[in-house]
C-alpha cells in the first residue's frame, strides 16, 4: 500500500507552511475563500514562492468565486493545484482543467444528510468521464454519465463545451486529482463511519479518496481504522488558535496517520 497522501490546510504563514512541509505533508492548502484561515493574495504568493523547491505542493482552496478570479490567482501564485469547496459544477471543474491543461484539482465533498454519497458518485463520474478522441463535433459525447437533472452541482458538460474541450493536452486524463471526502460535523463524533463506508465502496476506477473532517491527532488513526483511504486532510485539527498552526501537532498528526496505515496494511503475525 503507498504512503497516506497528508494535506495541511488553512495555513495562513511561510513559517507553518515550511515547518508542514518539513514534517513531512505533501500538500499545503492555502484558503482564498471567506474563512478564519482566509490568506491574502499577496500572502498566498508569498507562502507559494517558499515552498518551491519543497517537497510539499500549495493548493490554492476556493468556494464558488468567479472561474476568471481562480485563474488569475493561479497564474500571480504560479501554482499547480487548486481545491474546489463550494457547488461549483462538474462542468466547472472540466472548463478550468481546459483553461489550465496542467491544473491538479481536489474536489472537496461534506457528506452530510440526504444522498450526499450518491451525488458525489455522480459528481465525479461526471467529471471523470473521458471525451471521446478524435470524434467529429456532431458525435461528441459524455460516456458513462448518470443522469444529474436532480442536482445542478452535478451537470455534465454540455456537447458545446465538450467540442471546445477536445483538444489533445487534456483529452482522456482524470479531471480530478483527488477527492476530500468531509466528514458530518456535530455530535462527539464527526462521522466517520459514513466515510469509511463510502471509502470500502468507492470504484477503483475513480481518483484517491482521502477523509476529513474534524480530524485531530489524537482521533486520525480510529478514523482511517476500517476504511480505504488514499489521504487525510486536516486544519483545525492541528491549530493553536484559528490560522495559527501548532507545529508539534503537524508533527504529531502526520506520523500517527501514516503510522495507522502502516499497521493496517502489515501482514498478521505468524502463528
Amino acid at each position: 500500500m503507498p504512503a497516506l497522501t497528508v494535506k495541511i490546510c488553512g495555513v495562513t504563514t511561510t513559517n507553518d507552511a515550511l515547518a508542514a512541509a518539513a514534517a513531512g505533508a505533501d500538500f499545503i492548502g492555502v484558503i482564498r475563500a471567506n474563512s478564519p484561515r482566509t490568506a491574502s493574495l499577496d500572502r498566498a504568493a508569498e507562502i507559494c514562492t517558499a515552498l518551491r523547491g519543497q517537497p510539499a505542493q500549495p493548493v490554492l482552496l476556493y468556494r464558488d468565486q468567479p472561474l476568471e478570479q481562480i485563474l488569475a490567482e493561479i497564474d500571480r501564485c504560479n501554482v499547480g493545484g487548486v481545491q474546489l469547496h463550494g457547488s461549483e459544477s462538474a462542468t466547472f471543474a472540466v472548463r478550468l482543467l481546459h483553461d489550465r491543461p496542467a491544473l491538479s484539482i481536489i474536489r472537496a465533498w461534506e457528506i452530510g444528510e440526504g444522498d450526499s454519497e450518491r451525488d458525489l458518485l455522480a459528481y465525479v463520474r461526471a467529471a471523470q468521464s473521458v471525451i471521446t478522441r478524435n470524434a467529429p463535433s456532431s458525435d461528441c459525447e459524455l460516456r458513462d454519465a448518470p443522469p444529474f437533472a436532480h442536482n445542478p452541482r452535478i451537470a455534465a458538460p454540455s456537447e458545446g463545451d465538450l467540442r471546445k474541450m477536445q483538444q489533445p493536452d487534456i483529452d482522456g486524463r482524470a479531471t480530478l486529482a483527488a477527492v476530500i471526502a468531509d466528514a458530518p460535523k456535530g455530535g462527539p463524533a464527526p462521522g466517520f463511519d459514513r466515510l469509511r463506508a463510502l471509502s470500502r465502496s468507492w470504484p477503483a476506477d475513480f481518483p484517491p479518496l482521502w477523509c476529513a473532517g474534524g480530524l485531530t491527532p489524537a482521533n486520525v488513526a480510529d478514523a482511517l481504522r476500517g476504511g480505504r483511504f488514499a489521504g487525510v486532510d486536516v486544519a483545525r485539527g492541528v491549530e493553536s488558535a484559528p490560522g495559527v498552526k501548532d507545529h508539534a501537532a503537524i508533527r504529531a498528526f502526520i506520523t500517527t496517520a501514516r503510522a495507522a496505515i502502516t499497521d493496517a496494511s502489515a501482514p498478521p503475525p505468524s502463528p
